[in-house]
């Protein structure tokens, strides 16, 4: 999928675990970061000192595409929010770590509809998804971005998604 496509389902998907603002930009930055090992990814671009010694090392939707990365990014921000916990309140940072792990896995569950993923790396290598030729790609992805499209105006217009978010806090 595109970058545009994941991070609205990102947003989408940190909505749903955190109805604020945070939730929302959370998903929104999980929701790319998988592809940081691709230069020329819409991350990749941003961060390329990061991103070209990942291409070099490893190939695309392999590592960064796997449960292991999502459970270990995830687990940095457990880790922050521990240490933060000793000097203040830190239930938002832990709220963000589940939005970290939903926005990577509808990266990974994105990718799969549209290619395949490492899922399962480092324990089981072979790639899983459905593989689909590029013009098909561009089909899936424009369906899954207008669908996600609607969704979003259809519950801003319709739902307390407005509500939620100004009277929510940031966290």
């Amino acid at each position: 999928m595109y970058a545009k496509t994941h991070m609205l389902l990102g947003g989408v998907v940190g909505y749903l675990i955190s109805p604020t603002w945070l939730g929302v930009l959370g998903g929104i930055g999980s929701a790319i970061i998988s592809d940081i090992d691709e230069p020329k990814s819409f991350i990749g671009r941003r961060v390329f000192l990061v991103s070209i010694p990942l291409k070099w090392t490893m190939k695309h939707r392999t590592v960064t595409h796997s449960l292991f990365f999502s459970i270990l990014f995830s687990c940095l921000f457990v880790i922050s929010a521990l240490i933060i916990s000793i000097f203040t309140d830190a239930t938002p940072i832990f709220t963000l770590s589940y939005v970290v792990f939903g926005g990577i896995l509808s990266h990974i569950l994105g990718d799969m509809v549209t290619g395949r993923v490492s899922l399962l790396w480092p324990l089981y290598r072979k790639k899983i998804g459905i593989k689909v030729p590029f013009w098909l790609y561009r089909v899936i992805d424009m369906l899954f971005r207008l669908a996600l499209v609607y969704l979003i105006i259809n519950n801003l217009i319709f739902g307390d998604v407005i509500n939620n978010l100004l009277k929510n806090k940031l966290f």
